[in-house]
């Protein structure tokens, strides 16, 4: 017994570092085609390398500027050309340095971020940016954000289990693209590191390497959004999927807060020309034109009016850039009114609700429970290591 005992807390030991300092590339910088940068030293130091060669240092007082042309990675230091580059690395000579970078053309707001810096470039024309991260801080700055910095740090608990579920399940989202994910809203927003809230580093260290399971073992796909207006949403409603931990619920903890509610007015003639020329609706009929202007949706469904129109209400919110899917209509005059609720696409877990809860004496723990229906709470490197067991056996 005693040597069991030994094992078990071996591994969980062996668990409590692993996962967690796995290195992450993440793609920095997409939503904007920057052609030069400027690169300083925020913390320790780096060994610079061009195409793997070792071209410099970057310390305390160095500056310099990495810029796309003629189909290279121009580096400067100061105003001295080092050389031109298919591919040019900052590579950190301690565990927490780091680095501030500056676009400059175009003019963009700078960052800072802990680990390497890769440049390359990408499609001939803007520089591909790179950030190699250990987990642990990419996760502390998708935390802030996607949280902001004024949260409690049992809600920052919810959130570091999340996205490293998340991160952990996406891992090869954009391999083609040279990094694992980016730093947008299609994977985890990831602006910097996390530079306002210790507590953020705090909850990333004790939930090291706990990601959520379904009841096969699998790790789920953890989608949160900022509020589920007071029920949140079927899987197959948003994505056509359905996934049995992803189920809609009722959810009176987002009732109420910021992003429980909203309004959009669009002309009434446009709105249902719309829905004849998009979906073939019947506006002449008079019952038909009646309910697509006093439409009610009291709990969440899939579509307008009726299934039968083929209308699903995750399109109308595409197309009209609506907060959430979830609202009813009415009429005013010649306009039609939205009235909606909740902020997302509604599926899993709602943050406003998540922080009510924690205001209201929840743990982490009872939050992800609430929101993902028959989940499980594991050690990610114990994950692995049952599942290559029971896969040999």
């Amino acid at each position: 017994m005693r040597i069991v005992s030994c094992v078990i807390l071996f591994l969980l030991a062996f668990a409590s570092t692993a996962s967690d300092s796995k290195l992450m590339d993440i793609g920095i910088y997409r939503d904007v085609s920057i052609t030069k940068i400027q690169i300083d030293q925020n913390a320790r130091g780096y060994d610079i390398y061009g195409d793997s060669i070792e071209i410099g240092h970057l310390y305390s007082k160095d500056r310099f500027t990495v810029k796309v042309a003629s189909g290279k990675c121009y580096i400067y230091k100061g105003e001295t050309l080092i050389g031109g580059y298919d591919t040019i690395r900052f590579v950190p000579n301690h565990t927490e340095a780091e680095f501030s970078i500056n676009p400059i053309a175009p003019n963009y707001r700078s960052r800072i971020y802990y680990g390497e810096l890769k440049l390359a470039v990408e499609s001939g024309k803007r520089l591909h940016i790179v950030n190699r991260v250990p987990l642990h801080y990419y996760l502390a700055g998708v935390i802030e954000s996607e949280s902001g910095a004024g949260q409690s740090l049992e809600y920052y608990k919810v959130q570091a289990i999340i996205s490293r579920t998340y991160a952990l399940k996406n891992i090869y989202k954009h391999a083609k693209e040279g990094f694992m994910l980016t730093d947008l809203v299609n994977c985890q927003v990831y602006k910097s590191k996390a530079r306002y809230n210790k507590e953020i580093y705090e909850a990333v260290s004790q939930t090291d390497g706990i990601v959520i399971v379904d009841e096969n073992l699998s790790l789920i796909t953890a989608a949160f959004y900022s509020n589920s207006g007071g029920q949140t949403a079927n899987s197959e409603d948003v994505w056509n999927n359905p996934l049995p931990y992803l189920r809609s619920i009722k959810d009176p903890y987002s009732e109420g807060q910021n992003n429980a509610s909203w309004t959009k007015r669009i002309n009434r003639m446009e709105w249902l020309q719309y829905l004849q020329n998009t979906y073939q609706y019947p506006i002449h009929d008079s019952l038909a034109r009646y309910q697509a202007l006093n439409f009610k949706q009291e709990s969440r469904k899939a579509f307008f009016v009726d299934p039968a129109y083929g209308i699903p209400l995750r399109d109308i919110r595409r197309d009209y850039r609506l907060k959430s899917s979830y609202f009813s209509l009415s009429e005013e005059g010649s306009s039609v009114v939205f009235s909606g609720k909740g902020f997302g696409h509604g599926v899993g877990l709602s943050q406003e609700g998540a922080m009510k809860m924690i205001r209201e004496g929840y743990n982490h723990k009872q939050v992800i429970h609430f929101y993902f229906t028959g989940i499980h709470l594991i050690s990610f490197d114990l994950l692995e290591f049952y599942t290559k067991d029971l896969a040999e056996y």
